[in-house]
């Protein structure tokens, strides 16, 4: 089996840990997979069967040659035998070797990583200090922490995607489930989670990807892109402490004095479409929201679609920023300390 693995792993393209073949054990969800046969041949195991009269039954797919590890099993593996005496065990052997130099890879990579790694991302900077090479397994570890195979060809082209686009550039690698991204010199990997049912009496919709949450996990980053439902974006506040904003996370409320919003019993909660405005100091001009996310630094899987307040069609307060001019609390007023929780 090992030797089949091996060859069959060999011929995909797999790197170290694929041609390390199958270990002897492994986690498997709560449990322990465990294979204590792997070094003991076929041979080995009839004879002992048959010297305590047991009896097997045969799986008829194994005669299959159009399955190519029946293929491997019953054409090619005869015929390395005939020429190298012993190839199984020694393709075995070489899994074991194999096995050993993706143990020192991912020991490395943990190295690397916990030097570089932390709640913003992998710093670009980092990557550009490192050999090719090295450069690679450390994206890849940063990657498999959060459940992202990926295959060496693709690896490059994504660190040369992060590394070599214009420092204006927002490059994007999209992993169908994850999309890798580089923002503020740092590589994120931005993760889409599936949605949850909003309630029924929701209408409107967003853009697929549009909301995310930011999710700290071992002092590495994942961002969560929660796609929004197509009836999932206008929400009526009504006075209470939390409001539920399905896939967009939740609103809370504090009521204080003599800051934060200004606001009436009733208000409605809408996400971000564009073209927005705020005027944050009454002294100064009214600006646009896009221009005041990017000096706030937002990361841009944010600021496609946010929870804003508005008072009839007047925009009163944007999450990641704050309230309009005309919405702040006097010093002597009742005003709302407004929390954005993000979901994830």
């Amino acid at each position: 089996d090992q030797a089949e693995t091996v060859l069959l792993q060999l011929l995909r393209g797999a790197g170290m840990k694929g041609l390390a073949a199958m270990p002897e054990e492994r986690a498997l969800g709560s449990l322990k997979l465990l294979r204590p046969l792997l070094d003991v041949s076929r041979e080995e195991i009839e004879v002992y069967a048959r010297a305590r009269g047991w009896s097997w039954v045969d799986d008829e797919s194994n005669a299959d040659t159009a399955l190519r590890r029946n293929a491997v099993r019953h054409h090619l593996m005869p015929l390395l035998e005939d020429l190298f005496p012993g190839a199984a065990v020694t393709l075995a052997q070489a899994a074991a070797q194999f096995a050993e130099s993706a143990v020192l890879l991912d020991a490395l990579a943990r190295q690397d990583g916990a030097a570089a790694i932390g709640p913003e991302g992998l710093p670009v900077a980092r990557l550009k200090e490192l050999d090719a090479a090295r450069a690679r397994n450390l994206l890849r570890h940063y990657l498999e922490l959060h459940g992202i195979p990926i295959r060496r060809e693709r690896l490059r082209e994504a660190l040369e995607q992060m590394l070599d686009a214009r420092e204006d550039a927002q490059p994007v690698v999209d992993f169908g489930t994850a999309t890798l991204r580089r923002f503020q010199g740092h590589v994120v990997l931005v993760q889409i989670k599936s949605t949850p049912k909003p309630p029924q009496d929701r209408i409107g919709g967003c853009s697929a990807g549009a909301l995310s949450a930011r999710h700290r996990r071992y002092s590495t980053s994942l961002f969560h892109v929660n796609p929004p439902a197509v009836d999932a974006r206008t929400w009526p506040w009504q006075g209470e402490a939390e409001l539920d904003l399905g896939a967009a996370g939740k609103l809370c409320f504090s009521a204080v004095v003599g800051q934060g919003v200004r606001l009436p019993a009733r208000a409605t909660v809408r996400l971000r479409v564009g073209g927005e405005k705020l005027r944050l100091d009454a002294r100064q001009p009214t600006r646009t929201l896009k221009n005041l996310l990017r000096e706030a630094a937002v990361p841009p899987w944010l600021r496609e679609c946010l929870p804003l307040i508005y008072l009839d069609d007047r925009l009163a307060w944007a999450a990641e920023i704050g309230a309009d001019a005309a919405f702040q609390a006097g010093p002597e007023e009742a005003g709302w300390l407004i929390s954005w929780r993000k979901p994830g």
